[in-house]
């Protein structure tokens, strides 16, 4: 007997701000975000392993010190933005490393050409101060409710509620009337426990000691100890951080609270303000904690923070929680997934699922917790701060950590949270400029940037050493997500006025670059083979800064793939512009020019290194298999041979476990690996906390990196994830193809709704025991659209509403969209039954 199957396949079209079309199985699917919530039998002895609250700029990590309930605050724009540099060695600049290294004059016996400046207390971030509850009993039953991000925990007389204000920078706690009888809340700020004459305290104690002459420097001095105080009805903490350029008059965050529902008695102590609950007035008492810094009042951060308290604590509970709840709401109904066992039987996969599916809800919440427009940038460890000194001093990290922090943003539809990180380079561009011409000299065309960062403001670019800064790609790589936003949003106005004048000026210079490799200074170090090379850069992080005779600091496998991405990206936008089409020519015949990727053989065949001439090592970033994540070098795929290398380099390349899983999961998804989801799992889970945090490095490898903090990072873990269900990185042909299911393993059926791929396509799609339906797509500009076609045969009927419009067939379905068009594509075929 045979029966006729009928797929429908429905595609919509819009905008980034348009509401979402999702099926109705998935549409804003609570229970499957619900599914994740954090749930702990007692809280976490220390803050690093805390319930994490975050509105997207404050955020807090919820734990007890002994029977006190802590929440630790955090804030992404408080910094201790000293940033004294008068101590420090005249910078190297690009003339004078090569004069220096040619000439035999070059010290090599500092790997990383360490500043003084690295030695220092600051610019770091600092913690805000803390709530502190006592008196509730024994809490047990903590619950962290990922729909709503609203935390609950039991206290023997009652439930406790407890969230961070979507929309406000306030902590509201509500207690039932019988659990707050001998309830004490204090608002505190621990004095500065910086020690200048020691190294400073675990976990940064990997870093050395401020110099002697920072040390003794007066504008280095630590901070001053808080102020605390009672205004009216509201007591409060205010710590003062020293003026420099970014705040001339000082910087300034108070924590206010307020509280009702309740006879109180406030005081004052040397280090927090105190209020003590006498009795109680109503059912439930509410505690209001209110946040505010210069940044977000100039003339008095205190007073504000004291009438926000008062205000939202005098404000109906029930209507701001479903505000609150209702923007979480919205944020949910972007984008979901479900990831489950094919069969119901196999343990094994119905962990691996459970994980799966759970990481990427879990850390796209802690990305929304510490991102939003409007918001300073979340740094290396968010805005979870709870040390005087953060490890690497927060860094804005730009040769791989802060961009990856911002990359899932883009697949997961949730562009929006990436606006900080657009905002702080729009800001910082013409420190680029002027960067550019200080490290290669006047004539300079274009822009450059270097490889870290802080929220501050100055007259240029920072310098992470004494030498300029020679990681070649780190330009492209801080551009990348511009494009991005162009490819997933479809927004041509941000394209217009932001993306592109960035994109030719960094494609001004690096023309500029490749073609000063080939003058008289470079000739004992750079091949005459016709190409263009990219000396000297530095392979992140391997070899040394300069290596000597410049033996490792040519052609890095990361600096040609990014460099030709970037090139290539500039010219495609010049094109969608209609400008400069000569210097888009010459852009695209630049990046034809570029050296072919280093390799190496080996017992297992031929594979990717980092540079030239290097064997393969033990590696931080993965550079061998950066051209496939995250560069993506849209030319890579056009070489089988080329591809099947990656794989086998991805097989057996060795890393340190630091800043590799990411990488490693997306590229090994990418090339289609088997065991690519399996591996990621196994990586995950050597490294997973109960409270959803992934540990930067491993105990086996670098223990001294462990526990330093909440690394933003591997948020990014919530992206590859999504890389298993949807893919769309360039084929063969060099332009982008939407693969759903590309590597999600045969023993696991998925679904996911509101994921986006290049060309801007918003994609809903079903698997289930091996069959692909449902399939719907939501095109933001109207862009051609390439889809791997996921059956092996039949007829697919391409319809407009209720219109035909063409039949489609081949391994690849291709048609042209319509902003604001909706398709059908309906698959006929016969099936033995």
């Amino acid at each position: 007997m045979k029966t006729k199957l009928v797929l429908v396949w429905l595609v919509t079209l819009g905008y980034l701000n348009m509401p979402v079309l999702l099926s109705g199985a998935l549409l804003a699917d609570q229970t499957a975000v619900s599914s994740h919530d954090f749930l702990m039998a007692q809280p976490a002895g220390e803050p690093l392993f805390g319930l994490l609250l975050g509105n997207g700029d404050l955020g807090a990590s919820v734990w007890a010190d002994g029977d006190t309930l802590v929440f630790t605050l955090g804030k992404n724009d408080v910094w201790d933005r000293r940033y004294n540099t008068s101590h420090d060695r005249p910078t190297i600049t690009c003339d004078q490393l090569i004069e220096q290294v040619t000439k035999g004059t070059w010290d090599f016996g500092n790997y990383y050409c360490s500043q003084p400046i690295e030695m220092n207390f600051s610019p770091t971030p600092k913690p805000v101060g803390q709530i502190r509850l006592s008196g509730l009993g024994e809490i047990s039953n903590l619950r962290l409710r990922l729909a709503n991000a609203t935390l609950t925990f039991a206290t023997p007389k009652g439930q406790v509620t407890a969230f961070i204000e979507r929309d406000r920078n306030v902590v509201l706690i509500r207690v039932p009337a019988d659990a707050a009888g001998e309830l004490r809340a204090e608002v505190f700020r621990p004095r500065e426990t910086l020690d200048w004459t020691k190294k400073p305290p675990a976990p940064a104690a990997f870093m050395s000691q401020p110099s002697p002459e920072n040390a003794s420097d007066p504008f280095n001095a630590p901070l001053a100890a808080p102020e605390t105080g009672i205004t009216g009805k509201t007591f409060w903490v205010m710590q003062h951080i020293p003026a420099e350029p970014t705040f001339p008059d000082g910087f300034d965050v108070a924590v206010a609270a307020a509280v009702t529902g309740a006879e109180i008695e406030l005081s004052q102590e040397t280090d927090r303000s105190v209020c003590r609950v006498h009795s109680t007035q109503d059912p439930w008492i509410t505690i209001a904690a209110a946040v505010c810094t210069t940044r977000d009042e100039k003339s008095s951060p205190l007073g504000k923070a004291c009438r926000l308290a008062r205000e939202t604590a005098d404000d109906d509970w029930q209507k701001v929680h479903a505000q609150h709840a209702g923007q979480w709401q919205r944020f949910w109904s972007r984008s979901s997934i479900e990831i489950k066992a094919a069969n119901e039987k196999d343990e094994a996969s119905a962990r691996d699922a459970e994980l799966a599916e759970r990481l990427f809800y879990r850390n796209l919440y802690l990305l929304a917790c510490c991102s939003r427009p409007g918001a300073v940038a979340p740094g290396l460890l968010g805005n979870w701060i709870w040390a005087d000194l953060a490890p690497w001093h927060g860094i804005y990290m730009l040769n791989y950590n802060f961009e990856q922090e911002f990359w899932p943003a883009f697949i997961c539809n949730h562009a929006e949270l990436a606006q900080p990180y657009f905002d702080r380079f729009c800001q910082t561009f013409p420190n680029a400029q002027t960067y550019t011409k200080f490290a290669y000299g006047p004539d300079t065309p274009g822009a450059c940037f270097t490889s870290g960062d802080y929220p501050i403001r100055r007259d240029r670019l920072m310098l992470a050493s004494y030498v300029y800064d020679l990681t070649m790609e780190i330009s492209a790589w801080v551009m990348q997500h511009f494009w991005r936003h162009w490819q997933y949003t479809g927004d041509r106005e941000f394209l217009e006025q932001h993306t592109y004048p960035m994109l030719a000026e960094v494609a001004r210079f690096y023309d500029w670059f490749l073609h000063r490799s080939q003058r008289e200074d470079c000739a004992p170090y750079v091949p005459k083979d016709g190409r263009l090379h990219i000396f000297p850069t530095f392979s992140p992080e391997h070899w040394g800064i300069v290596t000597r005779n410049f033996e490792r600091n040519r052609d890095s496998a990361s600096a040609i793939a990014f460099i030709r991405y970037h090139l290539l990206a500039t010219a495609e936008a010049a094109d969608i512009l209609q400008r400069d089409s000569e210097e888009a020519a010459r852009w695209r015949q630049l990046a034809k020019q570029l050296p072919d990727y280093p390799t190496f053989e080996t017992p297992e065949g031929k594979i990717f290194v980092d540079v030239p001439g290097a064997p393969p090592i033990e590696y931080n970033i993965p550079v061998p298999l950066v051209p496939v994540f995250p560069a993506e070098d849209p030319t890579f795929w056009s070489d089988p041979e080329q591809v099947e290398m990656a794989r086998c380099t991805a097989r057996v390349i060795q890393t340190n476990g630091t800043n590799s899983m990411i990488t490693l999961g997306v590229a090994r998804a990418r090339l289609g690996l088997d065991d690519s989801l399996a591996q990621f799992l196994a990586d995950v889970r050597r490294r997973l906390y109960p409270n959803g945090v992934i540990e930067l490095a491993l105990a086996e490898k670098i223990p001294a990196f462990m526990k330093g903090g909440v690394y933003t990072e591997n948020f990014a873990a919530a992206g590859v994830i999504a890389e298993h269900l949807l893919q769309s990185h360039p084929d063969a042909t060099g332009k982008p193809l939407l693969r759903l299911f590309p590597v999600l393993p045969a023993n696991l059926d998925g679904r996911f709704a509101g994921l986006v791929g290049e060309g801007a396509f918003e994609v809903t799609a079903q698997r289930q025991k091996g069959l692909v339906t449902d399939i719907q797509l939501f095109s933001r500009r109207g862009a051609d659209c390439r889809i791997l076609n996921p059956w092996k045969d039949g007829s697919i009927i391409l319809m407009a509403g209720d219109k035909k419009i063409t039949t489609l067939s081949g391994p690849v379905l291709e048609f042209s969209t319509q902003a604001g068009e909706t398709y059908k594509l309906v698959l006929t075929k016969d099936n033995d039954s």
